[in-house]
């Protein structure tokens, strides 16, 4: 029993495989933009923070800053002026000086937010700062944290006039606006995943939909040559190249097999004459083998017949106690089955001319036949000297020794007759064999040249 089988439409299981994949692809592509959109923003904020450093330098005096002992004095008071409006300038959170007062620690000095009450405030000291210290500009790779917030870092050293550093210039940027901006690229990121997903599923749907149409007409088309109608085969051209060539292919075969099938409808007629006729051969042929098996059944038990009667006319004479009338009737019951061999002979040959014929066994049985004659002369003559009289005893005994020779001659011209029928029978059974089997082949081939005329 076959199992049943659950079947999906092609036209849902390939959308949904394409939205699918379109899915992933469409969120794979989004992860890697937002993941390199921040990659770039972070190495941008970075590549800031040192510009500023740098450019921070050229705006304090290190020698000014060294003066610096209270954040009441005019001094401090001008410095802190030029780092809120550079600082305002560059729109940073925030930039100030710091002095290291320890190997561990540090003390704000300048800044732009809130500069009197961070003035001389201790602080820690990062390993950026200690970089900076060192004479090098310096950035916080990562964000870090303390009491006024997280935030970004760049660090740049400050000279005063003979070349010796008296602080550093930070500058920090607020991890918040950072966060913000990276808030508004997943915002951005996500609407264009959402908006390409939707405009490429409908894309999917729409081309899914037209190639599906085309394929269900592709399909009724092969149905009505499936049914042996080809009128009904036309497909309209598409913008898709490779559907045009398949709407091509198609109906050239519908074309070819129509061309095929009036060729055979044509010739229908004819093969089934001719099936006929070989039927019609096939049964002649069995037939005329049937007769021959029965030709030769019936040699063989005339010529056993036949031998015994000669073996016993023989053994009477060798005796010299052969009665007339048993010699009589003896060469008698000979003449028929001779007679009667001939019979068959004959039907055997007539039944092999239609197969070719034997050449060989058309010599022996010819041989045969001139020795049959002979025979039957000599046993008619034997009759009449019989009938005649007794006493040619002499004449008698010739004619009993040229009888005896050709009951010998018979003899051997009848078993070589029996080994090449024997032979015959052989070749004749083979041949019923491949009859049988040609018969059951024509047969079937009527059979189905019916079916298809009647379609």
């Amino acid at each position: 029993m076959k199992r049943k089988v659950k079947a999906y439409s092609c036209k849902n299981i390939t959308q949904l495989t394409l939205s699918i994949l379109i899915t992933v692809v469409m969120s794979l592509f989004s992860i890697l933009y937002y993941s390199y959109t921040s990659g770039i923003i972070k190495e941008n904020i970075q590549l800031s923070l040192r510009n500023f450093a740098v450019s921070a330098q050229y705006i304090l005096n290190g020698d000014d800053h060294k003066q610096i002992t209270s954040s009441d004095s005019q001094l401090f008071k001008d410095q802190v002026k030029i780092l809120s409006d550079y600082k305002n300038e560059v729109g940073i959170y925030d930039v100030y000086t710091v002095i290291k007062t320890s190997e561990t620690s540090t003390a704000f000095v300048l800044a732009a937010y809130d500069a009197e009450s961070t003035f001389m405030k201790p602080y820690i000291l990062t390993e950026s700062m200690k970089e900076a210290f060192q004479g090098e500009i310096a950035v916080t790779k990562e964000p870090y944290r303390d009491a006024f917030g997280t935030f970004y870092s760049g660090y740049a050293p400050l000279f005063d006039s003979e070349g010796q550093q008296v602080a550093i210039v930070a500058i920090d940027i607020n991890n918040a606006e950072i966060e913000k901006l990276r808030k508004h690229i997943l915002i951005n990121t996500l609407l264009l995943w959402g908006v390409g997903l939707l405009i490429s599923n409908v894309a999917v749907f729409f081309l899914i939909r037209y190639m599906s149409r085309y394929f269900s007409h592709i399909i009724v088309n092969l149905k009505s040559i499936g049914e042996g109608d080809f009128t009904k085969v036309a497909l309209e051209p598409t913008r898709i190249i490779e559907l045009n060539d398949l709407g091509d292919t198609v109906q050239e075969m519908a074309l070819k097999i129509d061309r095929l099938m009036t060729i055979i409808r044509t010739n229908a007629d004819e093969l089934e004459e001719k099936t006929i006729h070989i039927m019609s051969l096939v049964r002649q042929t069995n037939t005329s083998s049937q007769i021959i098996s029965s030709a030769v059944e019936h040699m063989s038990d005339a010529h056993d017949h036949a031998s015994d009667y000669m073996q016993d006319s023989l053994k009477a004479l060798r005796e010299g106690d052969f009665q007339m009338s048993t010699r009589i009737d003896n060469y008698r019951k000979i003449l028929e089955s001779v007679n009667q061999t001939k019979d068959n002979l004959e039907k055997v040959l007539h039944c092999l001319q239609p197969m070719g014929g034997n050449s060989e066994l058309e010599n022996l049985v010819e041989q045969l036949f001139q020795n049959y004659d002979v025979f039957s002369g000599n046993v008619t003559t034997q009759l009449i000297s019989l009938d005649q009289a007794f006493e040619r005893s002499d004449q008698l005994a010739d004619i009993d020794d040229k009888i005896t020779k050709d009951l010998t001659a018979i003899s051997l011209g009848n078993q070589l007759i029996l080994e090449a029928m024997e032979q015959q029978v052989i070749a004749i059974k083979g041949i019923t064999e491949e009859v049988a089997c040609l018969e059951e082949m024509a047969l079937g081939l009527t059979h189905h040249l019916k079916q298809f005329h009647k379609k």
